[in-house]
Formats: C-alpha cells, structure tokens, sequence
C-alpha cells in the first residue's frame, strides 16, 4: 500500500469526502482524483492539518494509522533530540558523490519536518496545560 492509499484509509475512516479532504488541506478541487504520487507539499498539509496521524504509518507504513505520543516533557525532549541528530545527518550526508543522496535527503528531511511539527504541537499542548 502506497501513501496515497494510506491517506485514502485515513480519510475513509474519518468519515470525510475527497471534497471536505480537499478543502481542509488546501488543495484545489477535484486534484485528489488526478494524483498518482502525493507531493511533498501535499504531505506537508496533511502533516499539518491531521496532528493526530502517524507520520511513520503515513510515509512508511510501518506502526499505527493514529500517534500515540503524549505532550510531555520527556516526549518534547527526545523530539528534540531526534531532531538535532537528523540536522546533523543531513549535514553530513551532504556531500558531493553521495551515491542515492537526493533520495536519502528527502527522506531526512521529511523526518525532520516530522519531527519539528510533534515538537511544535507537543510544545503548544504543553503551553495550554500549564495556563
């Protein structure tokens, strides 16, 4: 199963139309249907607007449809950490000749956006449990 199929599971279990989908992430009517590969840009809204889906499930298929990660310190703390080992790998990966170097970048890049967005919202919740 491919992302897009995946996305197509999670809007089906939502309850949503590829309309209302459409509309809440920002995309032009009826692109859905002509998409044969999601855009990182698409990604990136998806990411966004749905905080609640696993983007390991989504990019990799690999765990649940759904995160389970809380708002705690601990979590935001190793987001942290996770995120700076990512900039430090794609620094290093950097580097004329890298066999397959675009392909990997991207993947370390999507997991970065990953990451910094569950930063971001994990910091948010936290904010609001402490107000």
């Amino acid at each position: 199963m491919g992302i897009k199929e995946r996305i197509e599971e999670f809007i089906n279990l939502k309850g949503l139309t590829v309309k209302a989908f459409e509309q809440e992430i920002g995309i032009s009517n009826g692109l859905w249907a002509k998409t044969k590969t999601v855009s990182e840009e698409v990604l990136l809204k998806v990411i966004s607007r749905y905080n609640e889906i696993n983007s390991e499930w989504l990019l990799k298929g690999t765990g649940e449809m759904f995160s389970s990660e809380g708002g705690d310190i601990e979590s935001i703390d190793r987001l942290r950490e996770e995120n700076e080992r990512l900039r430090l790998e794609l620094r290093h990966k950097n580097v004329p000749g890298y066999i397959n170097r675009e392909s990997e970048l991207f993947s370390l890049w999507m997991e970065h956006m990953r990451i910094t967005e569950k930063m971001m919202e994990l910091y948010q919740r936290e904010k609001m449990s402490l107000a």
